[in-house]
């Protein structure tokens, strides 16, 4: 099986800072309008798993960069030395409740108590993949016609309320207990099936079937990450954004 990806994050026309991050194999960005390149992997053969996730400050604190920074250099450097645990749901919790008890700890110190982040992300290995969230980030799973959130938002079900129910960092320090979902493939010959991890900056911009109709298109994964980005700046965005797009195929083109 083969594994493509191409992904960007993006200040935005209206907000003064990026408090997005992005990884994309072990590779950590925040440079804003950066897009991380495809680059093709032979997941049977790789002796490792291969990890997506896209981080999101919470501007409306302050700290919100601060918060995602940290989250993203300690989830790379988890990532670093976990393996088979990153497929397993007890260790996400564990892991994840120890960076947001550190991002609370440094919240305290500069006297920003609520800084937080929220996470999205996707793992991939030979047997299959998991998604893991905590907050409003998505991962999304495209399967031919068949376009479905694999996430769960930690939001109020309050009309208008806003606000997060779950994120890392702030004053709680309770164990966290992100979602957690291991899926089989679905991909089969001639037949890809593509992943996508973003930020609310987009999918508050594009609907879903803006962002299917673009994910369905048959291009290489960088055409299609850059029509996505196109589309997004034609709708003048409120907030940064930043997305991820994952191919999975079992056609060797690797």
């Amino acid at each position: 099986m083969y594994l493509k990806y191409s992904g960007i994050t993006d200040i935005g026309p209206s907000r003064k800072e990026n408090q997005d991050y992005l990884v994309v194999a072990g590779k950590l960005s925040n440079r804003s309008g950066e897009m991380q390149k495809s680059r093709i992997f032979d997941i049977d053969a790789v002796n490792y798993p291969l990890i997506f996730f896209v981080v999101d400050g919470m501007g409306g604190y302050a700290g919100g960069n601060k918060a995602a920074e940290l989250v993203a250099m300690n989830i790379a450097d988890v990532y670093l030395s976990m393996k088979k645990e990153l497929f397993d749901e007890q260790e996400w919790s564990n892991k994840l409740t120890e960076i947001s008890t550190t991002v609370s700890d440094i919240g305290s110190l500069l006297s920003t108590p609520m800084m937080g982040a929220a996470l999205a992300v996707l793992c991939f290995s030979a047997e299959g993949f998991a998604s893991v969230n905590v907050g409003d980030c998505r991962t999304y799973r495209l399967m031919r016609d068949i376009f479905v959130q694999l996430s769960t938002d930690d939001t109020s079900p309050i009309p208008g309320s806003g606000g997060l129910t779950k994120f890392l960092g702030g004053i709680e320090r309770l164990p966290l207990n992100p979602h957690f979902k291991f899926y089989s493939y679905a991909a089969y010959e001639g037949n890809p099936e593509r992943f996508l991890v973003c930020s609310d900056g987009l999918y508050n911009t594009l609907d879903e079937e803006q962002i299917k109709s673009v994910l369905k298109e048959q291009l290489d994964i960088e055409l299609v990450c850059q029509k996505l980005t196109a589309r997004t700046r034609e709708l003048q965005p409120q907030d940064n954004y930043t997305f991820i797009i994952i191919e999975v195929g079992v056609d060797k083109i690797y």
